[in-house]
């Protein structure tokens, strides 16, 4: 076959071929759902976007866009044309079940779950102020944007259609509005199948493909790429030196392109299902065939068949009026019918006994279900494969809970958390500081798409409690994922994780013991030179007393139990600092009291050595632990 013949072909005639490539598919998906389509184009019109009657010839809105049918024919070679017609796509997605579930699906999980404004870097007590604040006030901007886009539609459903829009064309778009000053004043969803890439003509007369243009039927509006900041007429894509030549009602406004990448077109996207539409037309077929059956089914449910005679005209009559009538109901599912057959007429044997009467069905297993159940499961199955998506968010009855789990997970990790990282990168590096007017680098706030839910609450609790014996997360912090308040701020253990604060004070009860050890050592060794110091001073065993200190001396037993601290220290030194007084000739006391010339003990010496000696008689004793305790702390007190 000639490509001349070829070309004269059907697209009905090529797929009978053989040809099943997405041209020829896209071609018979225009003629089953587009074939039949009113092109006429009334005055008055329901806007897709409001939902409300218009005229084409009200006042100009905020938004630019023409409402109403898309494309009709070429604009005079002012656009590119696109790979695949997006009109075709999206009359496709809502004529197949599965797609069109498949990208609901796409859509609301990815984009559609709700946003939120929240600081590129961790918010904690120790943060700067300056930084507190900047944070409030740009997420206080954003909020007021993103809170209220425009008057007639959230932000969650204008990114939800957004994102419909480019799984069933490979492409959608944002309106972007601003006023006089350059601030951005709302933000509109424009449907994907009214919009072109558009083709102008350079100072040099050079063709060349900036900004896009909307199209319906005769009628047009023109719209610049984000970030262009030359005037431009919204109604002849005219651009102008200065905004005071254009009327407000006539300043052009700002397209944000996302698409769906596909290398064999580098001006718009294409759809993901490309691939299944052999699949999708022939969902589409076997659908027809199926209604075709109740239109021309012409075969009856049961035959009577009589041999060996005939059947009189009552008894005919008596069987026709039981089928339509006495048979139907539950009430008469038992009854008998009886059938009498004549045997009297010419032809007849005379052997004959009697007529053969049967009753015979002829649509056994036609009838009792639609064709091509098996092959429509596998084109959906074939539809669902090409969005990646799990078979638990189309059905659940097969699997079980940790599978679904899995599944989720996986479709979440493949396909819905690359493609909202793109679109918040992209909403990120334009929109996000044309609305707080700041470079990219000087802004600390993000904005972010909320995620789906993967685990219950309980796997979260469990998850957290594991978190928490390993050290992972601290009290506030698990706090805070419950949505509670945190613990105030004098509470130290609240901003460290358990095993971290129960870490520290077993390290300072440690400390604590290595001092006590310390001391202990130091205390025994002192013991060790008091006693052999006291076994050669004059006063035999008793304790000598500390000059300056009155009513503190030596000798004596210091046992016996409940012994008061009068009792204990009373009358001390009286005896052995009498001794030690009339042992000692004054020039001894006088050298103890100065230093002598080879560098001896000093008093101070002289009554630490004294001083350890009373703590060693304290110790040596048969008091109490606490009555120590308190004659110790006694004795501390007194010296300092």
């Amino acid at each position: 076959m000639s490509e001349e013949d070829a070309l004269e072909l059907t697209p009905i005639e090529k797929m009978k071929l053989g040809d099943t490539s997405a041209e020829t598919m896209e071609g018979i998906l225009g003629q089953l759902y587009l074939s039949k389509r009113n092109d006429k184009r009334p005055s008055q019109y329901r806007d897709n976007r409001t939902g409300k009657q218009v005229y084409k010839d009200v006042g100009a809105s905020p938004s630019r866009q023409l409402t109403g049918d898309p494309f009709k024919e070429l604009a005079g070679g002012e656009y590119v044309e696109p790979q695949y017609n997006p009109e075709i796509w999206a009359a496709t997605v809502e004529n197949n079940t599965r797609l069109g579930r498949s990208i609901r699906t796409y859509a609301r999980n990815t984009l559609g779950l709700g946003w939120r404004i929240e600081p590129k870097v961790k918010i904690t007590k120790e943060t700067e102020a300056g930084i507190l604040e900047t944070v409030k006030r740009q997420t206080m901007i954003l909020d007021r944007v993103f809170t209220k886009p425009n008057d007639d539609m959230p932000t969650n459903s204008i990114f939800y259609n957004l994102k419909v829009d480019e799984e069933s064309t490979g492409n959608g778009y944002l309106e972007i509005v601003r006023n006089r000053f350059g601030f951005i004043t709302a933000i509109y969803h424009v449907p994907s199948i009214t919009m072109r890439k558009r083709v102008v003509s350079g100072d040099d007369g050079e063709k060349e493909v900036k900004g896009f243009v909307q199209i319906q039927g005769n009628d047009k509006a023109y719209f610049k790429e984000f970030g262009d900041t030359a005037p431009m007429s919204a109604t002849t894509g005219d651009y102008f030196r200065t905004d005071e030549e254009i009327e407000d009602d006539d300043l052009a406004t700002e397209i944000i392109h996302f698409r769906i990448y596909t290398p064999m077109n580098y001006w718009y996207g294409a759809p993901r299902y490309v691939s299944a539409a052999p699949a999708i037309t022939g969902n589409r077929f076997a659908a027809i065939r199926n209604v075709k059956f109740f239109e021309n089914d012409a075969v009856p449910r049961m035959a009577l068949m009589v041999s060996g005679g005939k059947l009189s005209t009552e008894t005919l009559q008596q069987i026709e009026d039981y089928f339509k009538g006495k048979a139907m109901g539950v009430e008469k599912a038992h009854t008998c019918l009886v059938i009498q057959g004549d045997t009297d007429g010419a032809g007849f044997d005379k052997g004959n006994t009697g007529p053969s009467i049967d009753l015979k069905p002829l649509t056994v297993g036609v009838t009792e279900d639609a064709s091509f159940q098996t092959y429509r499961e596998a084109n959906d199955e074939e539809i669902r494969e090409c969005f990646g998506i799990g078979q638990v968010f189309f059905a659940s009855d097969a699997t079980n809970r940790a599978s679904a789990a899995t599944s989720r997970e996986i479709t979440n990790e493949q396909e819905f958390e690359p493609d909202r990282l793109e679109k918040e990168y992209i909403i990120n590096q334009k929109l996000v500081p044309s609305i707080l007017q700041l470079p990219a680098e000087d802004i600390v706030v993000t904005f972010r798409f909320e995620r789906m839910k993967l685990t219950d609450p309980l796997d979260l609790a469990r998850m957290d409690q594991t978190y928490a014996a390993l050290g992972a997360l601290t009290p506030n912090e698990l706090r805070e994922s419950i949505g509670k308040d945190p613990y105030p701020t004098d509470y130290a253990f609240a901003n460290k994780p358990i095993q971290v604060s129960m870490a520290q004070m077993t390290l300072h009860q440690s400390e604590a013991v290595k001092d006590d050890w310390k001391n202990e050592e130091i205390y025994q060794k002192r013991m060790a030179e008091v006693q052999q110091q006291g076994q050669q001073q004059p006063g035999g065993g008793g304790m000598p007393g500390i000059p300056g200190m009155d009513g503190m001396g030596g000798g004596g037993d210091m046992g016996g139990d409940g012994m008061g601290l009068d009792e204990l220290f009373g009358g001390l030194g009286d005896a052995d600092g009498e001794a030690q007084d009339q042992d000692q000739p004054p020039e001894q006391e006088n050298k103890d009291l100065t230093e002598d010339a080879d560098g001896g003990a000093s008093h101070k010496q002289y009554g630490n050595i004294e001083l350890m000696k009373i703590f060693a008689s304290i110790e040596s004793s048969n008091l109490p632990v606490e009555k120590k305790m308190m004659a110790e702390l006694l004795l501390k007190t007194l010296v300092s």
